[in-house]
């Protein structure tokens, strides 16, 4: 029980300092993943920008 309890303190803390690092950036737009456009004329590569958004690509130090 204590292990969770750390757990969701640990995640609850990244996630408001994610959340005051897009604030403070001052982002025009924020958006998610179902917010772009993929068409053909975009030549989006959808798999590319959905492992950039889990940041698949970085690893943890």
């Amino acid at each position: 029980m204590a292990q969770y309890l750390v757990q969701c303190e640990s995640e609850d803390r990244k996630h408001r300092h994610l959340q005051r690092n897009i604030k403070t950036a001052k982002f025009r737009y924020v958006t998610d993943v179902n917010g772009i456009d993929f068409n053909e004329k975009c030549e989006l590569d959808k798999n590319q920008i959905d492992r950039l958004f889990t940041r698949e690509n970085i690893k943890k130090g």
